[in-house]
């Protein structure tokens, strides 16, 4: 089956969906033998390497891509302007807690779904070591999630 990502922003949370669309998972012009390895490195970042040896890395600093062949590295930083909101601090109410905490579990499940053991162990100990709350948290589990599923 073929699949389409979508980007939702949603108050600042970036949600993806995966729609059926037709009958080849082929959806970006691969060739139906290329293979593609995701793997999380010990700093968090996320690493695909192409069947053709090709090799990009992930972060919320940009891409850089490896090639095989000798050519030079590439690297495409990104570019985020963010405004500061002033906040009050943790929401009071319950159920907004108790959502963020599940939706939280939720996205760490799709990104243990994404990658293998070894990898999901060092996304762990990436966040043990790099605490947040869990809106940041929601947000960096989020661009993880961006990073592995996108071509």
């Amino acid at each position: 089956m073929r699949r389409a990502v979508l980007n939702l922003a949603v108050s600042g949370i970036l949600i993806f969906a995966m729609a059926g669309c037709g009958e080849s998972d082929n959806l970006f012009g691969y060739p139906d033998d290329y293979k593609i390895e995701k793997t999380i490195l010990d700093n968090g970042k996320v690493q695909l390497t192409y069947s053709d040896g090709k090799i990009e890395i992930r972060s919320e600093q940009g891409t850089v891509i490896k090639y095989p062949d000798g050519r030079p590295d590439e690297e495409y930083p990104n570019f985020i302007q963010v405004s500061q909101v002033q906040s009050s601090g943790q929401p009071e109410a319950p159920p907004t807690t108790f959502w963020s905490e599940d939706h939280a579990s939720d996205l760490l499940e799709i990104i243990r779904k994404q990658v293998d053991l070894d990898s999901y162990n060092k996304y762990l100990a990436f966040e043990r070591n790099n605490p947040l709350d869990v809106f940041r948290n929601i947000n960096r589990r989020s661009q993880t999630i961006n990073y592995l599923v996108s071509p």
